[in-house]
């Protein structure tokens, strides 16, 4: 998990506008079930939004939110809902990569393995995504 001015923040979420999922960005996220034991973990705690390239994003982080619960979808089976406290998004997004370094370990590992910064075709499907300490 990474600390954001004095926030605990377990895990990064990435959302789109134009996303299939049933998204309230601030009161809850969508997901399949593939998702389901990382976002368990995050239950009480703060998570961090990232809007992809996709549907025009920015590549950047623009909220945090608290994850209160997690309840299955009565619609679509094999899917569920985080739902979402304390969203707040921030003034300013900042960008997943400056200087050419990543804010997220993982990515910069990534990177590193592939003797390149172009990692975002790699994170198509992994939405979500748990933070190191």
């Amino acid at each position: 998990m990474c600390l954001f001015h004095n926030l605990a923040v377990k895990a990064v979420l990435d959302t789109k506008p134009d996303s299939g999922y049933d998204d309230e960005i601030s009161s809850r996220y969508h997901f399949p079930s593939r998702y389901l034991s990382t976002l368990e973990q995050c239950v009480d705690d703060w998570i961090i939004f990232r809007r992809p390239r996709a549907d025009g994003g920015d590549m950047a982080y623009f909220a945090v939110a608290r994850i209160t619960s997690i309840r299955p979808d009565e619609n679509i089976e094999s899917h569920f809902y985080a739902n979402l406290g304390d969203f707040l998004r921030f003034d300013t997004p900042f960008p997943w990569r400056r200087n050419g370094r990543y804010a997220e370990a993982q990515l910069r590992q990534l990177a590193e393995q592939q003797d390149t910064y172009e990692v975002g075709p790699r994170l198509r499907g992994n939405s979500v995504r748990p933070l190191s300490q």
